[in-house]
């Protein structure tokens, strides 16, 4: 894509956009249901594929910084950095908060390694 990419597109970070062979696709859907950009950069976030891809991408970004941990130590990360992410965009019911606090002491002890 390029100079004529939708304004949804052009929001989105680099690793949630989707693959170009269904941007033509989306933006069609988008336009004939009269989605706001901005709303539809939210469902593009929120959707499976979306979430596989901000995993994808914690995971990747963890696995470059903590070298020689296993695979399901860069999961843990990343979903303890999605949660902790969440808690800051909305308020969470009371287990989630206590996730949440665990999640916080584990990336404590991952500065000190």
């Amino acid at each position: 894509m390029g100079f004529f990419d939708p304004k949804w597109l052009k929001a989105l970070p680099e690793f949630f956009r989707p693959d170009n062979s269904v941007v033509g696709q989306l933006e069609n859907l988008r336009s004939r249901l009269g989605i706001p950009d901005t709303t539809f950069v939210e469902f593009v976030c929120d959707s499976p594929v979306g979430i596989k891809k901000l995993f994808e991408y914690q995971i990747l970004r963890w696995a470059q910084t903590h070298k020689g941990l296993d695979e399901g130590a860069y999961w843990s990360m990343a979903y303890a950095s999605v949660l902790v992410s969440m808690n800051e965009i909305s308020p969470m019911s009371s287990f989630q908060q206590e996730l949440t606090k665990i999640s916080k002491q584990y990336f404590d002890v991952l500065k000190i390694m």
